[in-house]
């Protein structure tokens, strides 16, 4: 008996001896888990597109696990079908739906090489409409599979993915229909030449399109995306773009609107959001003859419009003409917490007769104008910085279109600008409040200026709480320069200039400053004889205030009804005392002018230098 329960004892211990190893047979490991560790993860989906890579080696084991669909193959389908079913998109592969099984279903996407399509070549025969046709018709992707395809014009109802297509001459890849997409592709035009009217990748008459983790490269100036016949609801995420044009929706020359000859006259659409996308044009602007983002729609407005999270990277050249963000004729946008910088053209963020704006946390660094504001109306921006700029925010009523209305700029900091930190005419029922501006800047112009417009008169504005930081040498620069009615004042803090160094006026107000040669008697009385005052040269009501032996000023307010420009000399009471050229000649005006300028459009203030009088000049 003793023998016979050690012989159980025995065989129970073998046992468990087996079954100990074949707990990590492969039958006990989930399929797909390449990383042994007891559970199906992205870290799997990521160990496979190692292997695929070669920079991992499996076991026979891993190998087994890796085929996740169970096709007999490892390849880019068993990352997708791990991925899938972890996003619970799809249920586990079995033995019954591998695509090795007699009952397997047909791949869900369609391959350029199923239709004998050799990629790295020009496609000559334009067999990649067929594979699109196809796709389209079993309502399943194109898979490019990572390789390169020459394509002409083709026309997508399908999603694409994962691969790179090169645009031929003068060809596009038109996107159109409902839930077409991009996704995981590169873009790019390989030959020299214009391509402008048809754009690397053309919307048309699309809904729901998505484009995601694309790049685009151009050596054109053709659009890399391209819309000019109707766009709804579009979606442009996580994709780069470098050279070339970036961006383009418009509907601004109507007769260009065509497509296979037919001409389009309604709407453009509505719905674009574009999301953490890099316009990194170092190298060759992407202004070259537009912009990183132009929505241009002043025949039908489009509508409802996003640009987040964005960056651009500008080469500030001199070919750079462009923008950054522009949207002319837009409503209902947002534009916030981009970073643009080196954007050489009109605004780096640029709105142009739009309506319900909100431009918010963005920066804007050493471009020419960081924000351009034009006739538009219900716009507010907050919390931008504008760093290193010629202009900082320009925003300026434009005949005939109209005044900016109802704008509100606060908390914005616009700091080191070199020329025009705060810059504009005709702004009506708005507000400037709360902002840091700072600069060191000696141009006449003041610090904040809005100024003179026949057409377009500053209304009911607010200038409240800013704060005013001048490091120049400019003494004679005001703080403020407003000509409108019914504007306040209130609460700003100065440092650096005079806190009463401001204007705000219903007229223009103008200051000439001369310096005058040392022959200039001290007894002599100085007149300014002008294009105000019929050009009398003894008009005690424009006399100047001597300083010193050799400069003097006048102010004077400017009540006539006058466009932009004075013309005026300097005289010490008659025509035979009048100021001269070095020759002793009348011509005194720049460049050879018979008169000098000053634009009352402008900062209201110029610095003259008299250089001789006609009775003394020998």
């Amino acid at each position: 008996m003793r023998k016979i329960i050690s012989l159980i004892i025995s065989i129970l211990f073998v046992a468990s001896l087996i079954l100990t190893v074949s707990a990590y047979s492969d039958e006990d490991f989930i399929n797909g888990d390449v990383n042994l560790d007891g559970r199906l993860s992205i870290a799997d989906a990521t160990e496979i597109q190692k292997k695929l890579a070669d920079t991992v080696v499996f076991t026979e084991q891993q190998k087994k696990l890796a085929d996740f669909n169970l096709d007999g193959e490892i390849n880019i389908i068993d990352v997708t079908k791990i991925q899938k079913v972890i996003g619970k998109l799809e249920e586990m592969p079995s033995e019954s739906t591998s695509p090795t099984s007699a009952t397997a279903p047909a791949k869900d996407y369609v391959t350029p090489d199923e239709f004998s399509l050799a990629a790295d070549t020009p496609d000559e025969m334009r067999i990649f409409q067929n594979v699109l046709d196809a796709a389209a018709e079993r309502g399943v992707p194109v898979n490019l599979e990572g390789r390169t395809y020459y394509i002409y014009t083709s026309e997508a109802r399908c999603e694409i993915m994962n691969g790179t297509l090169k645009i031929m001459p003068s060809s596009s890849l038109v996107l159109t229909g409902d839930n077409v997409s991009l996704k995981n592709v590169n873009i790019s035009r390989w030959w020299d030449g214009d391509g402008y009217e048809n754009g690397d990748v053309r919307l048309h008459l699309t809904n729901g399109c998505v484009i995601e983790d694309c790049s685009f490269s151009s050596q054109t100036v053709c659009p890399s995306i391209f819309c000019n016949t109707s766009a709804v609801n579009t979606t442009i995420r996580n994709c780069t773009f470098s050279e070339g044009f970036g961006i383009l929706f418009n509907d601004g020359n109507a007769e260009n609107r065509k497509y296979n000859d037919v001409l389009y006259t309604g709407t453009i659409g509505k719905g674009l959001i574009v999301d953490n996308c890099i316009f990194n044009t170092e190298g060759k602007a992407v202004q070259y003859a537009g912009d990183n983002i132009e929505v241009n729609t002043p025949n039908c407005r489009f509508s409802d419009v996003q640009v987040t999270n964005c960056v651009s990277y500008g080469a500030k050249t001199s070919p750079n003409v462009g923008i950054g963000f522009g949207f002319a004729q837009v409503d209902n946008i947002v534009c916030s917490e981009n970073s643009l910088s080196n954007i050489e053209g009109s605004g780096a963020i640029h709105m142009e007769g739009c309506t319900n704006v909100e431009c918010k946390n963005n920066e804007v660094k050493n471009s020419m104008y960081g924000i351009m504001c034009l006739y538009t109306k219900g716009a507010l921006y907050d919390r931008n910085t504008i760093d290193g700029c010629e202009y900082g925010i320009h925003c300026v009523s434009q005949y005939p279109y109209g005044f900016d209305e109802e704008i509100s700029f606060s908390n914005n900091n616009v700091l080191n600008c070199t020329s025009k930190p705060f810059w504009g005419s005709g702004l009506k029922n708005s507000e400037i409040i709360n902002n840091v501006f700072q600069t060191d800047c000696n141009y006449p112009s003041a610090i904040i200026q809005l100024q003179y417009s026949k057409s377009y008169e500053t209304n009911n504005v607010s200038v409240i709480g800013n704060t005013i930081e001048y490091t120049g040498s400019f003494s004679d620069k005001y703080w403020a320069y407003i000509v409108g009615t019914d504007c306040v004042l209130n609460d700003n803090k100065i440092t650096g200039l005079n806190p009463s160094g401001f204007v705000n006026s219903s007229n223009p107000i103008v200051k000439i400053k001369l310096n005058l040669p040392a022959n200039t008697p001290m007894s002599d009385t100085l007149y300014l004889a002008s294009s105000l005052n019929s050009w009398n040269p003894a008009d005690s009501s424009y006399t100047f205030t001597r300083t010193s032996e050799t400069t003097a000023e006048i102010t004077f307010i400017v009540t006539e009804n006058i466009d932009d420009e004075i013309e005026y000399k300097v005289t010490r009471g008659s025509w035979e005392k009048s100021e001269c050229n070095a020759s002793g000649l009348g011509n005194v005006g720049e460049y050879g002018a018979m008169n000098h300028t000053i634009d009352i459009c402008g900062s209201g203030y110029v610095q003259t230098e008299i250089i001789n009088w006609t009775d003394f000049y020998k």
